[in-house]
């Protein structure tokens, strides 16, 4: 193959009709079409100078006789072949759309292909029918290209290349490959090549897997048994300098089980063997002095921010909805990772920054990062045992006195004036109504409308003036009891009914979940049953009509979740409230009334 000085036309030897591209011819053909004479970015020249028709003529100089994609910029996305519907299909499922006008899109080519149709694209005028496809990777990543072709066994091979200038995160990815080769989830990689002017290796060709099946056993797979403290941990050592002090601190005495990380584990990146076991490709990140949970919620907030464009603020939240969604094992995975979804999230946050991804001097605007203005209406949700008593009496008249309230006002469930209570907080309720049939619906829908009576009249009799006189309102439990646990109140209704409850009545500000180990819970209290427990808490987490949810492990000592909260919902904490002393810490059981 030869090609001319950059300042004539590039004659492209894959123009032979012969089907067998090499990759050197790959690689250098990637540098040429992401690099226009071989010197300034195609995306340099800037959206209103750049149009599909230079493209056009890139790849028409480059001899490409195929059919090409391109983006509303411009930039040539997919290089489709003309002969060969089965490698047009395996580069179409290369590009892994993530919104609803880019999975139209590939459903369409993906239907068009199906029923040979693909003439209808844009037709390149190169002579060469070169029978490979090709994705051609974001600019900004580096001049990557991804391609599809037969090898000589006429099964599908992916060769990833990238001029040699930008081939560093490729060197990268095929290292780690190469050395964690035999690992679960880890792809088998050829040899890396390189040229004067592209590097190169190839692979097995892997099918999309699917991205409603969350891989929960592959990350196990990647834990060791080894626990260690988290300041020695390598990739918690990396990250220490983008973390907040209070964050740094909490990090101080726990441990966390060491494991094999992605670095970017999402679902773009998943991928499924012949015997649709997962695989996951893009190692260049990899590492494996990482910890326990970590690629979990990378993932969680990396669909959140890209995908579902969530808000700063409301990030921690969507996250803890959408780790509940994926069921008891991956919680279980969190919790057993040694710490809190908080401080995961911290770590995530900093990790985002570390790689370019988020602004200097931000981290997402997430808690415990940035908090978020004192709350003036707060309800406490929780399992029975879970310890919200015991949380609540030694985190409310902190929150009061550094708030500046004048002062709170607390009820349980309503705020009827039976139930109201100034500047204390009365013990538990035993009284448990679970033991009595359902009502019928017409008795359900009277009791539903005789409650919502008295929310609504309550508000606006005590708690309004409250919050009008500068107290803090303190709610245990709320209106989204009703929507959570319906047997507690004997209601048989449907669950738009129960929404409906919810969504007209005034909502608090804040509102704090307490969660822990269904059986530890149980242990305390075995009203209900462990999957009962565990399945009140999956949907408490997972509630969409609850406002500015914070979640809080309640499995610590009541001083430890104390002072985390405390961090999380004031802007100035100071120190913490309660101080660790070397002394024996107190369970929430011990400390229960």
């Amino acid at each position: 193959m030869s090609l001319s000085s950059p300042n004539s036309t590039y004659q492209h030897a894959v123009g032979s009709g012969s089907g067998k591209e090499t990759a050197t011819d790959l690689g250098i053909y990637a540098s040429r079409l992401t690099n226009e004479k071989g010197t300034s970015s195609i995306e340099d020249c800037g959206a209103d100078n750049f149009h599909p028709e230079t493209a056009h003529r890139l790849l028409a100089d480059l001899d490409f006789g195929g059919h090409a994609v391109f983006s509303r910029r411009g930039r040539a996305v997919l290089l489709l072949p003309i002969r060969s519907r089965q490698v047009a299909a395996a580069t179409i499922d290369l590009y892994r759309p993530q919104t609803a006008k880019a999975k139209l899109a590939v459903a369409a080519l993906k239907l068009a292909n199906r029923i040979g149709v693909l003439g209808l694209l844009p037709r390149l005028s190169g002579h060469g029918s070169m029978d490979c496809g090709a994705l051609l990777c974001n600019p900004s990543h580096g001049t990557r290209f991804i391609a599809i072709r037969r090898a000589d066994d006429h099964d599908l091979e992916v060769v990833k290349a990238a001029c040699l200038a930008d081939a560093a995160p490729l060197v990268s990815e095929h290292a780690s490959l190469s050395r964690l080769n035999g690992r679960p989830g880890v792809p088998p990689v050829g040899e890396l090549h390189r040229t004067e002017e592209a590097a190169w290796f190839t692979m097995p060709h892997l099918r999309p897997a699917s991205e409603t099946a969350f891989p929960v056993a592959l990350l196990r797979a990647w834990e060791s048994k080894e626990r260690e403290p988290a300041e020695n941990n390598g990739l918690i050592h990396d990250l220490l300098r983008y973390l907040d002090r209070p964050t740094r601190e909490s990090l101080s005495g726990m441990t966390v089980r060491r494991t094999l990380v992605h670095g970017d584990f999402a679902p773009w990146n998943w991928r499924a063997d012949a015997n649709g076991n997962p695989v996951c490709i893009d190692w260049e990140w990899a590492r494996e002095d990482g910890f326990a949970g970590f690629d979990l919620v990378y993932c969680l907030v990396q669909q959140a921010l890209l995908v579902r464009k969530v808000r700063a603020e409301d990030l921690a939240s969507t996250v803890c909805r959408n780790l509940a969604g994926l069921g008891s094992e991956a919680q279980n995975l969190v919790r057993e990772s040694g710490l809190s979804l908080d401080t995961l999230l911290a770590l995530v946050l900093a990790y985002r920054k570390s790689k370019g991804m988020e602004k200097p001097n931000s981290c997402g605007g997430c808690a415990p990062c940035s908090p978020q203005p004192p709350p003036r209406f707060l309800a406490f949700e929780g399992a029975d045992g879970v310890g919200k008593s015991t949380v609540m009496r030694l985190l409310v008249p902190e929150i009061v006195r550094r708030g500046g309230y004048r002062g709170y006002l607390f009820f349980h469930w309503k705020p009827v004036r039976g139930d109201l209570s100034f500047d204390a907080i009365p013990g538990d309720n035993p009284h448990d109504p679970r033991s009595k049939s359902p009502r019928n619906p017409l008795a359900s829908l009277v009791f539903l409308a005789h409650h919502w009576i008295d929310f609504l009249v309550g508000y606006w009799r005590f708690v309004r003036p409250a919050l009008r006189a500068g107290r803090l309102v303190v709610a245990d439990r709320y209106t989204y009891d009703v929507l959570l646990d319906p047997t507690r109140f004997r209601l048989r209704l449907p669950r738009g009914v129960l929404r409906l409850f919810v969504r007209t009545l005034p909502r608090p500000d804040r509102a704090i979940l307490l969660h822990a180990s269904p059986a530890v819970i149980h242990a305390r209290k075995p009203e209900l049953s462990e999957p009962e427990i565990d399945a009140y808490q999956a949907a408490l987490l997972s509630c969409p009509l609850i406002r500015a949810p914070l979640a809080a492990d309640a499995s610590r000592t009541p001083q430890e979740i104390v002072n985390d909260l405390l961090r999380r919902l004031l802007s100035n904490p100071e120190q913490d409230a309660f101080p660790e002393t070397p002394t024996a810490p107190t369970t929430l059981r011990e400390s229960e009334p």
